[in-house]
């Protein structure tokens, strides 16, 4: 049997990378489950490591003769960001690897050496929803993220600019909303140089910003804003490591929910759906493209829709699964 180790989480209340990575999975394949306790597998099974786990769980399944799957969401192997002696003893004594998208890939192979790996992207959550898009004074844009990918993205500028060209334009952030505002050193509006005063201006500007847009994220906020917006606005940070890695289920979740979604350049898994959405230098040019071309838009997002059922459905990832455990389970 394929089972998926996911450790106790307090009150049962699993992130992201555990639901689409293990629990949706095993629920769409008959011939696995979540474990809680390593105890609870023995040789005739294949376990599935995700981020949460320890050398310890390593040199467990290692000394029962237990195979096992590293599944990498994220790269991590930066020690600024991640145990990145740790990920790579798990990579060397795994008897398989899977990753989320090509890019994250192509760095597992070149931190670790290790080609054996499997890309089987993250599965929608959503279900699928009719395709809209309505053009009007005033527009209502959503974005939504993990704090960690919002605050490197210059908000002040990118909004200032859409009202200048369109006035009434209403943005709102869904995130992990952090206590304060971000750190100065983390917001790419501060540059060496930047004078007390200045600092403190924008800091103020900030604080009025996160105050009129940001909401406290939960999964069933993101998906009541989703739909009582017309687009869904997703900027990346080119220059991020992280980013560069990510999967692209935001812009699926998108497209799951029949919006359109506008984004820009920085994240290679969102270039697999460029034929259903938009990317382009700044949200702006977008949202110009996206109003005076209505029809392509609403076209663009049942394309997409049809696409994701062909290739990100949980039944679909779930069978990813288990042609991979049958895969292993046969040599």
């Amino acid at each position: 049997m394929l089972k998926y180790y996911l450790p106790v989480v307090k009150d049962e209340k699993y992130p992201y990378s555990f639901r689409v990575r293990a629990k949706i999975p095993s629920e769409n394949n008959k011939n696995s489950k979540v474990i809680n306790y390593l105890k609870d597998c023995n040789k005739d099974d294949v376990v599935v490591l995700a981020k949460k786990h320890t050398r310890e769980d390593v040199d467990y399944l290692i000394s029962k003769n237990i195979n096992y799957i590293f599944d990498v969401s994220d790269d991590k192997w930066n020690p600024k960001w991640g145990p990145e002696d740790e990920w790579n003893y798990t990579c060397m004594h795994a008897k398989h690897i899977t990753t989320t998208c090509q890019r994250l890939k192509e760095k597992v192979i070149e931190y670790t050496g290790r080609k054996e790996i499997t890309i089987i992207p993250d599965p929608t959550e959503r279900p699928e929803e009719k395709a809209k898009f309505r053009v009007s004074g005033n527009m209502k844009l959503v974005y939504y993220g993990a704090h960690g990918n919002m605050k490197q993205i210059d908000w002040l500028s990118e909004y200032k600019r859409i009202l200048v060209k369109r006035p009434g334009t209403e943005l709102k952030v869904i995130t992990n909303k952090p206590e304060g505002i971000p750190k100065v050193k983390k917001h790419p509006r501060w540059h060496k140089g930047m004078s007390r005063d200045d600092e403190k201006a924008l800091r103020k500007e900030m604080q009025v910003f996160f105050d009129n847009n940001i909401i406290d994220w939960t999964y069933g906020k993101q998906g009541a804003l989703v739909r009582e917006s017309d687009l869904v606005v997703l900027p990346v940070n080119k220059d991020d490591h992280m980013t560069q890695c990510k999967g692209n289920n935001r812009p699926v979740d998108a497209l799951r929910l029949g919006r359109f979604v506008i984004t820009t350049p920085g994240c290679p898994s969102y270039e697999n759906l460029k034929e259903f959405i938009w990317i382009g230098k700044n949200i702006l040019d977008g949202l110009k493209w996206a109003i005076e071309n209505p029809e392509k838009v609403l076209w663009k997002i049942q394309a997409g829709q049809s696409h994701i059922r062909s290739f990100y459905t949980p039944e679909i990832i779930g069978n990813k699964w288990k042609e991979l455990y049958e895969n292993i389970s046969s040599h």
